[in-house]
């Protein structure tokens, strides 16, 4: 089905919940129906750049946009948190970000920024060849050969040679980037990392304008060691 009710759609899409009842959906793609919004409600209801799904069709298939420095020409794709956009005939790169109402924003970036993209390590898993396998958000998966990795550090991918230029562990100090909670879209500095025990699911203590604030570990996405290597709404010029 190609549309989906405005009603039912992901709470994070910032959109009109009233009006026209049908919605475009979201096609299966690197992430899920709940944590993404596709290309056509980008262009409609985030940038402003189209009023009709005729405007949207037409700047989908002139190649005008980038996800992650791919063009796109499907109006489904789906595009979620640290996605780059970029429309190079007008000189403009955003990153994928979410506000602190948890709803999915565009946050302007350099086109150097735009290549560099964060993943997130969720889980490892040693091959049968005796490499291990590194699987990130956004479903994507790499091999390396010197474990030096942990579950939950970030690592920041130069998306046209799709190699490793950068590792960030989650650290006592580590700037963190919130992605769920209360805190969610806030940007804080890890004061100390509480190890799960049981069913108790690890806990990390952090800083936000001076204050301590506690989170899941799950919440938490290394965006840097002493600075933020991404350019976020705080830190936005």
């Amino acid at each position: 089905m190609a549309h989906l009710s405005r009603i039912a759609s992901p709470k994070l899409w910032n959109i009109p919940r009233k009006g026209r009842k049908w919605i475009t959906r979201t096609s299966p793609g690197p992430h899920s129906l709940g944590s993404s919004i596709n290309l056509s409600i980008l262009l409609k209801y985030i940038l402003g750049y189209s009023n009709s799904q005729r405007d949207v069709k037409e700047i989908i298939n002139n190649g005008d946009i980038k996800v992650d420095s791919k063009i796109r020409k499907d109006y489904h794709f789906a595009v979620g948190l640290m996605d780059t956009i970029s429309f190079d005939k007008l000189n403009e790169n955003y990153r994928v970000l979410l506000n602190k109402k948890g709803k999915i924003i565009l946050t302007k970036i350099s086109k150097e920024e735009s290549i560099k993209k964060p993943f997130k390590i969720l889980t490892k898993t040693l091959l049968k060849n005796k490499k291990m396998q590194l699987n990130l958000s956004n479903g994507k998966n790499i091999l390396v050969d010197k474990d030096s990795y942990k579950v939950s550090d970030t690592l920041i991918m130069d998306l046209l040679t799709n190699k490793i230029v950068d590792h960030l562990p989650l650290k006592e100090g580590s700037i963190i980037y919130l992605t769920g909670g209360s805190k969610i879209g806030h940007v804080g500095k890890v004061v100390s990392i509480t190890k799960a025990n049981g069913t108790q699911q690890s806990k990390i203590l952090f800083t936000l304008d001076k204050t301590k604030n506690e989170t899941l570990k799950e919440y938490a996405f290394v965006i840097g060691d002493d600075k933020s290597v991404i350019t976020t709404p705080e830190n936005e010029s």
